[in-house]
């Protein structure tokens, strides 16, 4: 991969500010009109989704749900996905202008890689909203659930895509 496909990359990975994590979700240059940048987009739009629904529930059962630990480890584990894609546009800011070509094609890795821990969180996330909807009749958790998974699948695709991009640089 060359120094300008990684330009458009880094260019095209921000997603919007949502938490307390928000100021480092915010040194993002202007995005261009990429691929990634709709893919990444709609991973962000149903993550923060997930975690207007999280809220809901959480606040709903939290404190008084037959199984009010669920709400909680549903919202941690999507937290701990969203700080994943965090990482990897802090990770884009520090490297992906300043580095050789040689080092910038290790990109396509570090996002295959940020993305794979993105959807273990996820896994977790969607496994605790699905309990939360079960135990309580959480539509909010339904609606997590339902958001999350179709997080997983769009992350999935990218993250295949990432490993296939890596694989095409390292036999250049």
């Amino acid at each position: 991969m060359d120094t300008l496909q990684i330009n458009t990359l880094a260019e095209t990975v921000r997603p919007p500010p949502a938490d307390s994590n928000a100021a480092r979700r915010e040194r993002s240059p202007q995005r261009s009109d990429s691929p990634q940048h709709s893919e990444l987009d709609a991973i962000s739009a149903a993550l923060e989704a997930a975690g207007a629904c999280a809220r809901a529930d959480q606040q709903q059962y939290g404190e008084h749900g037959a199984y009010a630990v669920a709400t909680m480890y549903h919202a941690l584990y999507l937290d701990q996905a969203r700080d994943h894609l965090a990482d990897w546009n802090a990770w884009l800011d520090e490297h992906a202008r300043a580095e050789s070509p040689a080092r910038i094609s290790l990109a396509p890795y570090q996002l295959h890689t940020s993305l794979r821990e993105m959807v273990m969180a996820l896994h977790y996330a969607r496994h605790w909203a699905m309990l939360s909807a079960a135990y309580h009749h959480s539509r909010a958790a339904a609606e997590a659930f339902e958001n999350i998974t179709r997080a997983i699948q769009q992350i999935e695709q990218l993250s295949q895509d990432a490993g296939r991009a890596f694989l095409a640089a390292s036999r250049e």
